[in-house]
């Protein structure tokens, strides 16, 4: 909150508070302060809004929405984002960043995650809406309460970004390089981790309670994420050759991955092979293999 002095000194005392519009050249005021004039003037507007957390919300988007700052940052002052923040500091204990605005800070962190990468993890697994996860317009405007809802905690994210990971760990196994390079494919796996997790007891404790499963199988988790992405790989390179032989050599992963039906339809098959292959040997279930 702000407080003004007396109108004799015809100053205002600052604290608290953000700057909604203008932090570049406020930025630049300071790396400069050594070369700006004393008789300087600066136009500016104070706003005091005291706890209305909405109205600051509100001031905050329709001051820049004409601008060229981006929604992600725009939601930085937004309450889930700033609680999401705080989760990750105590989970971790400093060790992860979540990062909910350009220019953050990052020393001083092993790992960062921004929350428009989370936001797209959420949209694949959460949503089952791989295909849209690369419109990363529509995640901080009309689909954010969708994504970021209540049941999404610091551990939810977590263990999402480490499914990632492992997929993107191993994905020099997918044989074809355009779809293998492709960022959209990752998140299709995601996706078709939460499909199997639908139906496997492990992965239901996941789905059900993030954090206790965290706590429960922290020694584990990542190397079944790994191996169950193995196992899934191979049916899916089989799926894709076999599109390819159909057309010539040609298959149009990008349109593919993007469309609604099509995603489900490649998602069936790699869930439906994966499924035939757990009548044989079942020690390759996800329970299996986190025991």
């Amino acid at each position: 909150m702000f407080q003004a002095r007396t109108k004799k000194e015809n100053k205002i005392i600052i604290k608290n508070y953000s700057i909604v519009n203008g932090c570049q050249s406020t930025l630049s005021f300071y790396e400069s302060k050594g070369l700006l004039s004393e008789n300087i003037n600066i136009l500016l507007r104070i706003i005091q809004t005291g706890d209305q957390d909405r109205l600051s919300q509100n001031i905050t988007y329709y001051t820049n929405n004409q601008n060229a700052i981006s929604l992600k940052d725009l939601k930085s002052n937004d309450k889930v984002q700033q609680d999401l923040q705080i989760e990750f500091n105590k989970l971790f204990s400093g060790e992860i960043l979540y990062k909910i605005k350009s220019g953050e800070d990052e020393k001083g962190f092993s790992r960062v995650i921004e929350n428009d990468f989370a936001a797209q993890l959420i949209t694949a697994f959460y949503l089952k809406e791989p295909h849209t996860a690369h419109q990363k317009a529509e995640i901080f405007a009309s689909n954010y309460t969708k994504i970021f809802n209540r049941h999404i905690d610091a551990s939810y994210i977590f263990l999402l970004a480490e499914m990632y990971r492992a997929i993107d760990e191993k994905n020099i196994l997918i044989e074809d390089e355009g779809i293998r390079t492709y960022k959209l494919t990752r998140f299709f796996f995601v996706y078709v981790f939460r499909l199997i997790f639908d139906d496997d007891p492990v992965g239901k404790e996941l789905l059900s309670n993030p954090s206790k499963f965290l706590e429960k199988y922290q020694s584990k988790y990542f190397d079944a994420f790994s191996k169950l992405f193995q196992l899934l790989i191979l049916d899916f390179n089989y799926n894709i050759k076999s599109e390819k032989d159909n057309n010539q050599g040609y298959f149009d992963y990008k349109n593919s991955l993007r469309n609604a039906e099509k995603t489900k339809e490649m998602s069936a098959e790699v869930v439906k092979a994966y499924k035939r292959h757990l009548v044989h040997h079942q020690e390759d279930s996800f329970s299996s293999l986190m025991s």
